[in-house]
């Protein structure tokens, strides 16, 4: 005989709530903790953001350079909508996600085809510079 696992219990609680819940566990943090919210049958407005995500955040200039990825969790949900939906909120992280693994690469970013250049003051600066050889 299996026992039951299950996390429909979260769904009874605040997402702030479930959260800290899920991030008490080990090795569950801020990220882990959106990414159950987010994407598993709860479907709970919750924003995770990874490395891609990240980089993209700082180099657009939405978050500082030495804001850490943990701490960015809360800054960057801070700055959405208040009336995102759990879908919405996940497709900001898709979106800023792919960006991020598609265009603006660590090393290399191919700022001279990203479409939030007007937007982006580091792929201003590296466009201006010539500075997209590698290690810029």
């Amino acid at each position: 005989m299996r026992g039951e696992l299950s996390l429909d219990f979260l769904a009874e609680m605040t997402v702030p709530e479930a959260r800290a819940w899920l991030q008490a566990l080990p090795g569950v943090g801020p990220k882990t903790s959106a990414a159950v919210m987010s994407f598993s049958s709860l479907r709970r407005p919750a924003l995770p953001v990874d490395s891609h995500h990240h980089r993209v955040a700082v180099r657009t200039g939405l978050i500082p350079p030495s804001v850490a990825v943990g701490p960015s969790h809360t800054i960057l949900e801070a700055r959405l909508p208040p009336d995102w939906t759990a879908q919405e909120i996940y497709d900001h992280h898709e979106v800023m996600m792919l960006h991020g693994q598609r265009v603006c690469f660590y090393r290399n970013p191919a700022c001279e085809r990203c479409v939030l250049l007007e937007l982006c003051p580091e792929g201003q600066k590296r466009m201006a510079g010539g500075a997209s050889a590698e290690g810029a």
